[in-house]
């Protein structure tokens, strides 16, 4: 797998403080794929602010409709965020790219399964840090729904 990460290592560190997930995995094939940590908002890098811009566009499609006789632009601001056409390949590969993603942050992310077995760990007076607390829920939560989301797809279709 071959990923493309312009966010540097670390970066995250500055805005949330990783004391217990900031230790290397204990899965050999994850440092093959050059992932230093188990943090999984590091693992994601990119993707994870890809994946914030992609639920705004998403909720910009959703309300652009209402002001389509009102505002004028809107209908082309409209066609633009959907995305179709020729552009929509492009769009496919980016979200099963985005999916391996999830796989791997996730599975590399069951390392940290040791945290969750201690309830003192958790809350705001717990004894995991705040990014430690939201790195770990996180990377379970959509760990779980990429586990979940081929049933959902074939139900879907």
């Amino acid at each position: 797998m071959v990923t493309f990460d312009p966010l540097p290592r670390g970066a995250l560190s500055d805005v949330f403080d990783f004391k217990w997930t900031d230790k290397l995995p204990t899965m050999g094939s994850a440092a093959r794929l050059g992932i230093e940590d188990r943090v999984f908002l590091n693992i994601l890098g990119f993707v994870f602010v890809l994946i914030v811009i992609l639920l705004f566009m998403k909720i910009i499609t959703l309300i652009l409709p209402f002001f389509f006789n009102k505002v004028p632009g809107t209908q082309t601001l409209y066609n633009i965020l959907t995305i179709k056409g020729s552009s929509r390949p492009l769009l496919l590969r980016f979200l099963i790219v985005l999916y391996m993603d999830l796989i791997v942050g996730g599975i590399v992310n069951t390392d940290n399964n040791y945290l969750l077995a201690v309830p003192a760990n958790w809350g705001p007076n717990g004894y995991l840090t705040f990014g430690d607390q939201l790195t770990v829920l996180v990377g379970y939560f959509f760990y779980f729904v990429a586990l979940a989301l081929p049933f959902i797809i074939v139900y879907l279709c």
